[in-house]
């Protein structure tokens, strides 16, 4: 079990099954504080003078956690770093944004004899998919040298996930459950073998606008095109705009540079946010932490007003109804605890189950406070947040060089691999950004 006095910014952890309380320092490091008389216990006693939150315990426990976390003669030092976190939504994070009307098209293939029951007599049948999804469904020609029929479903994504359920429902009743299965079989094969065929630059039109010509131009081969468009879509824009092979061929050396953008930590997105307009936006907002933490968690109508605990609400638009958790995914109330030990910051998972990714990695509250650094970026749910710690002026000073055109990181070629042999050297080859921040 772990406790954490914003106090003090000490954490304890009370070891159960040997009835031990022990200061945390970091990830598999304690200090032993004291062993409970009674022995083993599930809680530690609460007549123990050194159990927090009592006053004595607390003032103690502050004075052991300064001699493992900078000590007193340091007190200012580490009070002048801070940190601030920018949050990115989904909205600039899923390649088309989240908006709901935006208008989508899919098509459906099926057998002759499937489109005569979904067209129906006159036409009916297909009329009655349209009025009930709200999307607009055409007929179009068979392709060359198939003899698949094709609908064309035209909507929001959410009227054509409803007229395609419609369809198949339509096709079962039409056809028969093991016929219909037989004829998906067939489809996919065919998509399969299309897929085999088809360039780079058709393979990435799931992407980012612009994905698709970028491909084109560098010549991006069709496996590799539908692994970058499956890349969030900050990172993509990103890599349009700056991937510029100099000695290694682009095909191979595009591989190391989304790698190298992959690494943590991606100490490039606050240079991203900027380009794409979002650097203290409307979009994403950036918020200072202060001293004694911050909880992240879904945004509630009910929030306790007179806490004064900091709250960063991330919000989830609950009027999307089952599509609102693929879209900005789990966020729980109470997701994860941002606080300050010493001169360093953690993230604290609040919950056993979902997780919140650090770095990549998953951690539970069972892990305890993780450390963060500069540049580090915190998945919740869908959501994103990007990590600088730094002094005031130091945070400060990186802003404005953006704002003035100057780019706040030194550019070197030897941050760039991400991977090692042949990628890595194709990913030197590339003018990257993953770059080492500049000395003040």
């Amino acid at each position: 079990q772990f406790r954490y006095v914003s106090e003090s910014r000490t954490t304890y952890c009370w070891n159960g099954d040997q009835g031990c309380m022990y200061i945390w320092r970091e990830r598999g490091k304690m200090t032993f504080l004291w062993s409970a008389p009674e022995g083993p216990s599930k809680t530690p006693p609460t007549d123990n003078p050194a159990v927090p939150p009592l006053p004595s315990g607390a003032k103690a426990a502050e004075g052991a956690a300064g001699q493992g976390q900078g000590g007193g003669a340091h007190q200012n030092d580490f009070q002048k770093i801070r940190l601030q976190v920018t949050i990115m939504p989904p909205e600039v994070l899923i390649p088309g944004g989240i908006t709901t009307n935006t208008t989508v098209v899919e098509e459906v293939e099926m057998s002759a004899k499937a489109m005569a029951g979904v067209i129906g007599k006159g036409g009916a049948s297909i009329a009655e998919i349209e009025k009930l999804s709200g999307a607009k469904a055409s007929q179009l020609e068979a392709r060359e040298g198939e003899h698949m029929q094709r609908i064309q479903l035209t909507g929001t994504k959410a009227q054509v996930q409803d007229a395609k359920q419609m369809l198949e429902q339509k096709v079962v009743l039409t056809i028969g459950e093991k016929a219909a299965e037989k004829m998906q079989k067939h489809i996919n094969s065919k998509i399969l073998e299309r897929k085999r065929h088809e360039t780079g630059a058709d393979a990435a039109k799931q992407g980012v606008a612009g994905l698709s010509d970028f491909c084109k131009k560098w010549g991006v081969k069709a496996i590799n095109a539908r692994k970058i468009a499956k890349l969030d879509a900050m990172l993509q824009r990103y890599m349009i705009r700056h991937f510029n092979p100099t000695k290694a061929k682009a095909a191979n050396a595009i591989k190391g540079y989304s790698a190298a953008l992959m690494k943590h930590p991606q100490k490039w997105r606050l240079e991203a946010l900027y380009e794409d307009g979002e650097l203290d936006g409307e979009v994403c907002e950036t918020i200072l932490i202060g001293m004694n933490g911050a909880m992240v968690g879904r945004q509630s109508a009910e929030a306790d007003m007179t806490s004064e605990e900091q709250l960063i609400e991330l919000e989830v638009d609950s009027s999307m109804g089952e599509r609102a958790s693929r879209v900005y995914g789990d966020v729980q109330p109470q997701h994860c605890k941002l606080l300050q030990m010493g001169k360093d910051y953690y993230v604290w998972s609040q919950e056993s189950q979902i997780g919140t990714i650090v770095d990549g990695q998953k951690i539970r509250e069972q892990d305890g406070p993780y450390p963060i650094r500069d540049g580090s970026v915190l998945g919740v749910g869908k959501y994103l947040l990007y990590c600088e710690i730094g002094t005031p002026d130091v945070l400060q000073a990186r802003r404005r060089k953006l704002l003035s055109g100057e780019r706040p990181w030194a550019s070197t070629a030897a941050e760039a691999p991400a991977a090692q042999g042949e990628e890595a050297t194709e990913a030197a080859a590339a003018t990257t950004t993953t770059t080492t921040e500049e000395t003040a």
